[in-house]
């Protein structure tokens, strides 16, 4: 290195100023604290041209047919990547953009400068004149410094002491870390910008490599090495002049000129290429630091570790809040990569370029912090770093970051330890823990409420909500059923799996006329005649009864009544008694002869007693009295007749004497009628005919019982039926199915159906509103949830649900800076001497280099600053590819280079990618992708306009969310094509900027400031270029409006210009595309089209119209006629004349959200409902495939503002209460939607009154009554 001694002689010798040589003090002991950094960067820069070479050489394939190697591509990443960016000031002084030559400053200021380390502008320059000319020039190179700060994230100024020069070569010799203080590029009192060397000078690198490619060779360590000098530090002339030496002849015309150059000398891509040098040749020998890295060198081993990798399941159901330690109000996937990231395993978040990543990383760092891991949020975009860091603000977590690019960082660190000795408990935490249990507690309302409700119940396998929506789609039926009947549970079960038979069979007993009015009254009537032949056989004996029979009965009645003297019977039982007593009464007199009636009967019966009877009961007959009985009995057999017992015979006669006497109590002695056969014959028919009539007519209303009732009677009922002898063509049929319907259990509902007289057509849905209403009552019987459930309850836990959810999210950030506080606080005690010391060396002027902060404190580090923010470039000045934290987070990563992919990469274990896979131009995470858990997630709304939707989504952008916006906010795209030319660029021969455009873009920007008496705070416009100079060209020209308006100064606060290589992370409310390029003259357009001819430029270019939630605007000074077809050969220009050709053929017709047709019964009956209201009404409002409202409401003639939420199968679906309660009602009223709740329950109990409500919110919105 070069020290203090040798800036003061080149002061003296150089300039002839008469300055003391001196140590360099104060000044020289504050810069060593960072020489180390300073260090690293010259030593990247050096490794960055002898390992270059050594790199680019090795990319070469040693046979030209060979497939190219895993390492063969990432030196070709590293080539590519160096011959993309070019030469560095570094390498060629006239690469050095903006500059500050001190050369000529004041002698004293000069000797001031090397002597202290510092100095004053004013004192450098003390005539007015060259004053005010440094003062320009040190203004431009700040702005130089900051624009490369913005573009970068990192920046560097540096002194050049020295500038070697040859044929055709301008390199600085020494280069001074410096900084400027005191002021900024707008500061007015730049005359006292103070400029204060932060490290001793080194070499420049890239003026050794280059000697060494001229066969000179020269050591930095060896050329500072005071043994050269005689001992004593090397002065500048001498330095110079061993240059000279070592070169000699071998460089013709060279010379180094005393020259003293401020500016930014050291290019991000100097420092990265370095960096990635390095990484690569760990690579090369098998030193991969982690398995990525491993992955990209080609292992086998690491590319099946991380593919066979088992990941823990995803479940879109919210997890238990208390676990929930993401901060933020993030989405369940985005919290699943957080989970992952916290386990070690390398993920790869899919987003949309519209999502604000910048929240979900906050999420991932900070589920990694509290999982007692290190995090480092990279941002793949410089301006994506303050949206972080403002999320981490708007969380209460600005504490847990650690910048590695921020000056003050040292003391923010040493403030976060006193902070941390000082802590005693917080309620933070405690806050957190309360709102979880609550939020555990609502949750599990709404979960019962609706659960029950949607739930399917094991016994029915139907859930109620299910069961609701049947009941109304059969009552909204025009049969509009209503009956009350209920079934018992076994014939609910029964007819479960048969619902469309057992109604057809209801439905045909309507047809035969089962409920018909007056059908009851039929004589056949629920006759028991179930087939064709039961039919014809109860026919025919209602004819022989009518036709033979009963005139033959009545005869015989007559004649045996005339001779028998028996009482005319009243009916055919009575009858059939009397042919009994007439049957058993011949039986008697078959045996003994008809005066045996005249006899004392039961005498002989006492008198045939045997013996042994009459000893066991005795007799009151003398033996000769029993004698004459017994001979006088046996004299009135019949001659012939033969008894075996006598006494038995006789016993008979007096008990059929008896039965005689019943029916001729007075009068003759029993007599048989003529044909007494034929009567007996007659009655067993009349019996049988009856009996088998009985069975038939015994389930009819008149009953069975023929026999019983006045032969008149009889009679007439066998008439009836005769005469409706036509019911018997349909009465087996009927039967069948009435037998059918009893015996399940419907005879109820039948019952109910005849009493109200049903028509045909209606049978079937009263049978189906009685079943559903029985499962819904057994159901509720077993949930009393069901049972009691109000839609006004159900609203106020939806809506507790919500405020509870966005206030427990609200509390996992500074319950997460409250615990990593206190682990803080264990962690310096139980180090307390280590602690100590970091306290001491923080608190002193010298600023602690991050590297070595890493080195001796790594615990209190990781515990004091968990989540590291750093740009690929910051990381490669600020420490050496080695381990500095557990998971990188790289946000915003779809268009990085290789280079900073492999820097960030050698820092961590494991890493989480933010970037939207559809677009990924990145190389590095291409090759990565297969081997990472991938995590998609939804895109959020936006007000995009319909047709860039539409164009993404035909042009492969993947998840397009088509607008749902309301009329009133509803975005738009528009383009304008300005006619203008413009002058090639030197370098490049293109004509990258116009005037024209670029007026046509601050005109734009002007217009849309002047729409807003308020800007939203939170409003941002970005403005997209396909050149960097055409982005210079329009922040200069809206610098210079601003001047003169002080609305558009504000205006622009909100503003960002970027080139499209930078539309990661770029979302914002409205976007305008400045195409850039035009023709030059004649008026003629170059077919060359810089990024865009590049590899993935189509993605970015993409990405770029995706990027407003709102308005587009695209400006270009070419048209699509203007680019040949047969010139354009990527995809990138491809894609460019696509869109400006559609841009060209916009129509004013707008592709608009409709409506589709509900199959939801309670949502139709709804909008039924609505639209006799007077309003216009669409269900399933939306686009085709994507999301819809169930129901929106309006006024005729208007635009829709009303959009109605049920509790649907749909909305069930969504498994996450914080996606079904709050996200997506959140989302619609963001797009400019008001939002209310029908809840089935009660649509279903009261659908008017939930009309009414509507109409009331709907006509507070417009204003208007209906």
């Amino acid at each position: 290195m070069v020290n203090d001694s040798m800036h003061n002689d080149a002061a003296q010798s150089d300039y002839g100023d008469d300055a003391t040589q001196s140590e360099a003090a104060a000044s020289a002991q504050e810069t060593q604290s960072t020489s180390d950094e300073s260090a690293a960067v010259n030593s990247a820069a050096e490794m960055n041209g002898s390992a270059a070479e050594t790199i680019e050489t090795g990319a070469q394939p040693a046979q030209e047919q060979r497939e190219e190697s895993s390492m063969d591509r990432v030196r070709r990443w590293y080539s590519e990547y160096r011959r993309q960016h070019g030469a560095t000031p570094m390498d060629d002084m006239s690469r050095l953009v903006e500059s500050l030559d001190i050369t000529h400053a004041h002698p004293t200021g000069i000797a001031q400068l090397f002597a202290s380390g510092r100095v004053q502008l004013s004192t450098l320059f003390r005539d007015i004149g060259f004053l005010k000319t440094a003062e320009r020039n040190l203004g431009k190179v700040l702005r130089d410094f900051h624009a490369k700060e913005r573009t970068d994230g990192t920046a560097s100024l540096s002194l050049a002491v020295g500038i070697a020069q040859w044929p055709e070569h301008s390199m600085p010799v020494l280069l001074y870390p410096v900084t400027v203080d005191g002021v900024d590029s707008e500061d007015a009192r730049m005359s006292q910008a103070v400029i204060r060397f932060t490290a001793p000078a080194a070499i420049n690198s890239a003026f050794i490599d280059e000697m060494r490619r001229q066969d000179v060779f020269l050591d930095a360590d060896e050329l500072m090495d005071p043994a050269y000098y005689g001992g004593k530090p090397p002065q500048t002339a001498d330095l110079f002049a061993l240059i000279r030496t070592r070169t000699g002849a071998k460089v013709p015309d060279f010379t180094i000129k005393s020259d003293l150059i401020l500016g930014s000398f050291v290019e991000s891509s100097t420092v990265l290429l370095a960096d990635a040098a390095r990484v690569i040749s760990a690579m090369d020998q098998g030193n991969a630091a982690n398995l990525p890295l491993a992955v990209l060198a080609g292992d086998k081993r690491a590319m099946k570790a991380m593919y066979n990798r088992r990941l823990p399941q995803y479940s879109p159901q919210d997890a238990d809040p208390h676990d929930e330690m993401e901060a933020g109000d993030v989405s369940n996937a985005t919290r699943y990569a957080a989970r992952l990231a916290a386990e070690g395993d390398n993920v790869f978040v899919n987003v949309s370029s519209v999502e604000d990543t910048a929240a979900q990383a906050l999420a991932v760092a900070s589920r990694v912090a509290l999982a007692g891991k290190t995090a480092l949020y990279v941002p793949g975009v410089p301006e994506q770093k303050f949206r972080f860091a403002h999320e981490a603000r708007i969380n209460g977590m600005t504490d847990l970051l650690g910048d590695l690019s921020d000056p003050d960082f040292n003391a923010k660190l040493d403030s976060r330890l006193v902070s941390a000795v000082a802590f005693s408990g917080g309620e933070a935490t405690t806050h957190f823990d309360q709102l979880a249990d609550e939020l555990v507690g609502v949750r599990a309302r709404l979960g019962r409420y609706l659960g029950d409700l949607h739930a399917v119940n094991k016994e029915w396998n139907v859930s109620a909500y299910q069961v609701i929506e049947n009941l109304a789609r059969i009552s909204s039926n025009p049969t509009h059923p209503a009956t009350h009947v209920r079934f018992e549970a076994k014939t609910v079960h029964a007819v479960a799996d048969h619902l469309d038979e057992w109604g057809a069979k209801l439905t045909r007993a309507a047809q035969l006329g089962e409920f018909e009015d007056g059908v009851e009254k039929t004589a056949w009537y629920q006759a028991s005649v179930f087939n064709e032949d039961e039919a014809v056989d109860a026919y025919q004996r209602v004819v022989r009864l009518l036709t033979e029979t009963l005139p033959a009965v009545r005869e015989q009645i007559a004649e045996t009544s005339k001779t028998c003297g028996f009482a005319i019977p009243a009916n055919a039982s009575e009858w059939s008694r009397q042919v009994t007593v007439l049957r058993n009464l011949r039986r008697v007199m078959d045996t003994f002869q008809p005066v045996i009636f005249q006899r004392d009967i039961p005498a002989m019966v006492e008198a045939t007693k045997s013996k042994q009877e009459r000893k066991e009961k005795g007799t009151t007959l003398g033996m000769r009295e029993r004698h004459r009985l017994a001979k006088e009995a046996k004299s009135m057999l019949r001659a012939g007749s033969h008894v075996e017992d006598l006494h038995a015979a006789l016993q008979v006669a007096v008990k059929q004497n008896e039965e005689w006497r019943r029916f001729v109590p007075h009068g003759q002695w029993p007599v048989l009628p003529n044909k007494l056969d034929d009567i007996i014959s007659m009655d067993e028919s009349l019996s049988a005919d009856l009996t088998a009539m009985n069975s038939v007519l015994a389930t009819t209303p008149q009953g069975s019982g023929l026999e019983s009732v006045g032969f008149q009677q009889l009679e007439d009922r066998l008439r009836a039926l005769y005469d409706d002898h036509s019911a018997l063509d349909t009465l087996p049929e009927r039967s069948c199915l009435e037998r059918d319907i009893d015996k399940v259990g419907l005879g109820d509902l039948s019952a109910d159906l005849r009493v109200r007289r049903v028509p045909v057509e209606a049978v079937a849905d009263e049978f189906l509103l009685a079943w559903w209403a029985t499962v819904f009552n057994l159901i509720v019987q077993q949930s009393p949830i069901i049972a009691s459930q109000d839609s006004s309850v159900l609203s106020q836990a939806a809506d507790r649900f919500a405020q509870v959810d966005v206030d427990h999210v609200r509390s996992i950030g500074p319950m997460a800076q409250q615990e990593m506080m206190k682990r803080l606080s264990e962690t310096l005690y139980a180090h307390s001497q280590e602690a100590n010391q970091l306290h001491t060396l923080l608190a002193t002027p010298t600023v602690l280099p991050f590297t070595r902060l890493r080195r001796d404190f790594a615990s209190i580090l990781a515990v004091a600053k968990p989540i590291l923010v750093g740009t690929p470039a910051s990381l490669a000045v600020a420490s050496g590819p080695e381990h500095i934290a557990d998971v990188a987070i790289v946000d915003a990563a779809s268009h990085m280079t290789p280079i900073e992919i492999l820097t960030v990469l050698s820092r961590v274990d494991s890493v989480v990618f933010f970037g939207h896979q559809q677009t990924l131009s990145s190389a590095a995470i291409t090759q990565l992708l297969p081997y990472l858990a991938q995590v998609n997630t939804l895109s959020t709304p936006s007000h995009r306009d319909p047709r860039l939707a539409l164009f993404l989504a035909d042009h492969g952008y993947g998840d397009v969310r088509f607008s749902l916006s309301t009329g009133k906010v509803r975005g738009d795209v528009q383009y304008s094509r300005v006619d203008g030319v413009g002058i090639p660029e030197e370098t490049s021969g293109l004509v990258e900027s116009t005037k024209q455009e670029v007026k046509a873009v601050a005109d734009t920007v002007e217009a849309r400031a002047a729409e807003y008496q308020d800007l939203p705070k939170r409003y941002r416009m970005s403005i997209v270029c396909l050149t960097d100079t055409n982005r210079i060209r329009i922040g200069a020209e809206l610098k210079s409006r601003a001047q003169r308006t002080s609305g558009l100064r504000d205006f622009l606060r909100h503003v960002r210009i970027i080139t499209i290589s930078e539309v990661a992370g770029a979302a914002a409310d409205d976007v305008i595309l400045a195409c850039s390029f035009a023709k030059g003259q004649p008026k003629h357009l170059t077919q060359q089209f810089g990024i865009m001819e590049q590899p993935g430029s189509d993605g970015m270019l993409l990405d770029a119209l995706a990027l407003a939630t709102s308005r587009t605007n695209i400006i270009s000074a070419f048209g699509s006629a203007d680019m040949d077809d047969d010139r354009l050969r990527t995809p990138g220009t491809q894609l460019l004349k696509e869109m400006l050709a559609w841009c060209e053929h916009l129509s004013d017709s707008m592709p608009m959200p409709r409506g589709h047709a509900s199959d939801d019964v309670i949502v139709n009956d709804l909008a039924n409902r609505i639209k006799s209201r007077g309003l216009t009404v669409e269900t399933n409002y939306g686009f085709d495939g994507g999301v819809q409202v169930p129901l929106v409401v309006g006024f005729p003639g208007r635009q829709f503002r009303l959009a109605v939420k049920v509790d649907d199968a749909r909305f069930m679906s969504v498994r996450s209460e914080r996606q079904r309660y709050r996200f997506s009602i959140e989302n619609l009223r963001e797009l400019g939607w008001a939002v209310t709740f029908i809840w089935s329950v009660a649509a279903f109990v009261d659908p008017d009154k939930e009309v009414d409500r509507v109409v009331s919110q709907l006509s507070q919105l417009e204003g208007d009554e209906l």
